[in-house]
């Protein structure tokens, strides 16, 4: 592709990003970098715009994918962290003071895990996909363990990892319980590395979640997956 026929650059990035600025991101281990500014210095009279990962992926679910049908909602991003967006009345909801809405660092257990963001206890360090990878990874004696290789101990072996993957069962039911007792949404859409699984966890997901239903007003909403799985995040930094 030309330059020219370029018409604008959209970056999805975790973390706090504000006016082209990545401002934290804990993960990554970067603090302050403003990518926007670096970019444009290569694309002369572009457009290039940064927004949050998990809203950008959000964005393009509830645009054209699994949440286009749905007006309250909410879009959570299961991967090495954990974040999301939450549409009321078919918007976005956007704060002034920073991006808000960190979905993974609700704290859910006084005293628990040390997440990355420094704190304890939050919903990242109990719910993120790599918190499930790197358990599973310790039980089986596999350093640095790959997705594929979750895959196959879940599909053909879960019973040696049965405790592990129903702890993680429970604390993302109580997160979802939480998100749907302060937002009522419709539907909640699950993104992320979650989507590689999704034969295997999300029968077990909403099994637990109707089971132990602990939401205040017992409805459960509805569970759905991202169409556009790990491409959404780069779909949403478009429409911005």
């Amino acid at each position: 592709m030309q330059i020219d026929n370029i018409e604008k650059i959209g970056i999805s990035a975790p973390g706090t990003c504000i006016d082209g600025t990545i401002v934290i991101a804990k993960n990554l281990k970067i603090t302050n970098y403003n990518i926007v500014e670096a970019i444009e210095k290569h694309y002369i009279g572009i457009k290039v715009t940064l927004s949050n990962d998990g809203k950008c992926a959000g964005m393009c679910e509830k645009k054209y994918g699994a949440l286009k049908e749905y007006s309250d909602c909410i879009f959570l991003c299961l991967g090495t962290g954990v974040g999301g967006a939450v549409f009321l009345n078919g918007q976005m909801l956007k704060k002034k003071n920073n991006m808000g809405f960190e979905m993974g660092h609700i704290v859910i257990s006084v005293d628990g895990k040390k997440c990355s963001c420094g704190n304890f206890g939050c919903i990242e360090s109990y719910c993120s996909m790599k918190n499930l990878k790197d358990s599973i990874g310790i039980r089986k004696g596999i350093n640095n363990i790959h997705g594929k290789d979750v895959y196959e101990i879940l599909k053909n072996d879960i019973e040696s990892v049965k405790d592990i993957v129903d702890e993680y069962i429970k604390y993302l039911s109580i997160a979802i319980t939480n998100y749907v007792n302060l937002f009522e949404p419709e539907a909640i859409c699950l993104g992320g590395s979650f989507i590689y699984y999704e034969d295997i966890l999300l029968k077990m997901l909403i099994d637990y979640l109707n089971k132990n239903n602990m939401t205040f007003n017992r409805k459960i909403p509805n569970i759905v997956v991202a169409q556009y799985g790990n491409d959404a995040g780069i779909i949403g930094a478009t429409l911005n």
